[in-house]
């Protein structure tokens, strides 16, 4: 009889934790590739419901997510520049969740196609990818605070070591970046009272099915924004503190396809883990940085910040 109770008692502890589970509703954005499509995986398999926003319902990785994932996942189509497709998609998970609450939101997604030098980089470009990686998430955070706040959940964002380093060629990347980080910082104190946890994730260098920064790569993105005026023959040379790569382009710049092989590695659950560690870690940390960046940077412009103090062994972070 002991044995028989014991068991029934664990069968319905089985059942709640699985219902419960069930209930537990997330939503991340950029799941048409890389660490945003295979978290959305991740949390499917887990038993989760997810709202898996992609930009093209009709690309390659929207229809591999319908082929891959259950029926509990819902894709949504949603560009980050457009208002409108932030209102749609916040209406849609309010209107599923508002018994719930949100227990998990994941910003993943994220824009970047300049690589060149400040100087040479259009401002357009500036604006666009503060548009996607700072205003889009900020207003799609914002909008699902409530629904956070009535669940206790967690905010999980994807940024970028840019955003603490000054990368080369990375200018408008990383002042996008280094806002974005700052917000989350200033978001994780504001809404300790309220029980909801914000996790930042630096990953480093991997293969997430987007274009690689190959030298020559980077060489063409440089001449493709340099502005339409004429270019006289002769360039005075910079004057340079770090050290100097002849024949490069952008000093530093590595192949992620086959160089800095530390860090360029396929996705797969390893993006999917980084973003979980914050996700359902029992206390998150903070900030959770991978080292494989490193080896790839000038020593020069790749020194530790006050702000953060990284280890290399553990690809992780402790704030000072």
């Amino acid at each position: 009889p002991l044995l028989s109770m014991c068991t029934d008692k664990s069968t319905t502890s089985l059942r709640c934790w699985w219902r419960q589970r069930q209930k537990s509703q997330h939503a991340v954005t950029g799941c048409d590739s890389g660490f945003g499509q295979a978290t959305a995986r991740r949390l499917d398999a887990l038993g989760f419901r997810v709202f898996a926003s992609v930009l093209d319902l009709q690309g390659a990785g929207a229809q591999e997510l319908q082929k891959s994932c259950s029926q509990r996942l819902t894709l949504l189509q949603m560009d980050l520049t457009k208002p409108e497709d932030i209102q749609r998609v916040l209406q849609h998970i309010q209107a599923h969740t508002n018994s719930t609450g949100l227990w998990g939101l994941v910003n993943n997604a994220g824009f970047n196609d300049t690589i060149a030098d400040a100087e040479l980089s259009p401002l357009g470009k500036f604006r666009t990818c503060m548009e996607v990686n700072f205003f889009g998430s900020l207003e799609l955070t914002k909008g699902l605070l409530p629904l956070l706040r009535a669940a206790g959940g967690r905010i999980v964002t994807v940024s970028s070591p840019a955003g603490d380093l000054p990368f080369p060629c990375l200018a408008a990347y990383g002042a996008s970046k280094a806002a974005l980080s700052l917000l989350m910082d200033t978001f994780r104190s504001e809404l300790q009272p309220w029980g909801v946890k914000v996790s930042l994730i630096l990953p480093g260098y991997y293969r997430t099915g987007k274009f690689c920064f190959t030298e020559r790569r980077v060489g063409q993105k440089v001449h493709q924004a340099l502005p339409p005026a004429p270019q006289p023959r002769q360039l005075a040379k910079p004057r340079q503190d770090g050290p100097v790569h002849p024949g490069r382009s952008c000093p530093g710049a590595r192949s992620t396809t086959g160089g800095c092989r530390a860090g360029a590695r396929a996705v797969g659950l390893t993006g999917a883990s980084l973003t979980l560690q914050g996700q359902h870690a029992t206390r998150p940390s903070g900030t959770c940085a991978s080292s494989s960046w490193w080896p790839a940077c000038p020593r020069s412009c790749c020194r530790p910040t006050a702000r953060t103090t990284w280890r290399r062994s553990t690809g992780s972070s402790s704030s000072s």
